[in-house]
């Protein structure tokens, strides 16, 4: 019978491939579209001046996804960024999308989304929080003697 243990070769795998996913995409898909020169950080607006968050903490949830994003890509302090990551992925699930529900609704032309996304990712954050950076990282480059060490 066929079981599929054949994947278990892989498993080394899947905290590289988790990290790449939320690295690439809160560093490029969110964060770097916000903090960029000329950036679209018109979203942060509306809910500065709607009184629903403080300024200064959604420019520092934007840098947190640009530079969070840019560390798991690369497995440098791997665990902390996730849990950065964590955080605001937190913030959009219950101060953004909660009223919405749950699904991701609207389509590709826009429309209201629900929390299903941010949830998501949560979930893959707290997945490399209990997994770790993984061999192809720069944590087990330059940290592991030191950890094998203490």
């Amino acid at each position: 019978m066929w079981t599929l243990q054949f994947l278990g070769k892989f498993q080394g795998l899947l905290p590289l491939l988790l990290r790449l996913t939320v690295g690439a995409s809160f560093a490029f898909s969110y964060g770097y579209g916000k903090i960029a020169p000329g950036g679209s950080f018109d979203g942060g607006r509306a809910f500065v001046a709607q009184g629903t968050a403080w300024a200064p903490l959604l420019y520092a949830g934007a840098w947190m996804e640009f530079l969070g994003g840019l560390a798991l890509l690369a497995g440098l302090f791997t665990r902390w960024a996730a849990i950065g990551i964590l955080a605001v992925a937190a913030y959009k699930v219950f101060g953004i999308h909660w009223a919405q529900g749950f699904a991701a609704h609207g389509g590709a032309g826009g429309g209201v989304l629900g929390y299903e996304l941010p949830a998501a990712y949560a979930a893959m954050c707290v997945g490399v929080m209990v997994l770790g950076p993984g061999s192809l990282s720069l944590d087990r480059l330059f940290f592991q003697k030191a950890a094998l060490n203490a």
